[in-house]
């Protein structure tokens, strides 16, 4: 009876965490002596949309940024601030089961079956940030891959 009930473990982990912040960037051309990075205008629009309207072809608000305001200095840095786009959050969950058979006191063999991202949920990269671009405002990836499923079997003596 011990054989087929006795040495089972089970372990999970769920993550559930907010969107990191995300600033958006202008796009290319727009940087006058040929700086690192700068910000496009904002248009004092609210840039996150409610859960139920975000997307992953249109993550945020599109009109809450352009690369420029008609009528200012062609090359300078733009009004808009920092981490003001909240992007995708992580929502998983890791399972796995154990199952231990002892032989002897100092033999024994361990069967684990692993299962990461079981939900098998999509985890969003960030979305593109920079006004004028394909990809701004659309996420073309995720973090990680989906479910992925591992088999492991150690014998100890």
């Amino acid at each position: 009876m011990n054989l087929a009930l006795g040495g089972w473990q089970l372990g999970t982990i769920l993550t559930l965490q907010d969107g990191f912040p995300l600033t958006a960037t202008c796009g290319s051309g727009s940087i006058q002596n040929g700086g690192d990075t700068c910000y496009p205008d904002a248009t004092a629009i609210n840039p996150n949309l409610s859960r139920g309207n975000q997307d992953p072809s249109q993550w945020f608000n599109l009109a809450a940024f352009v690369n420029r305001l008609p009528g200012g200095a062609q090359f300078r840095y733009g009004n808009s601030g920092r981490n003001t786009i909240i992007g995708p959050g992580i929502i998983d969950m890791d399972f796995s089961v154990i199952k231990n058979f002892h032989f002897t006191e100092r033999q024994g063999l361990e069967f684990r079956a692993e299962f990461f991202n079981l939900p098998n949920h999509p985890l969003w990269n960030l979305p593109g940030a920079s006004p004028g671009t394909s990809t701004y405002g659309v996420i073309t990836s995720t973090v990680i891959d989906s479910r992925q499923l591992q088999f492991g079997l150690k014998y100890s003596f």
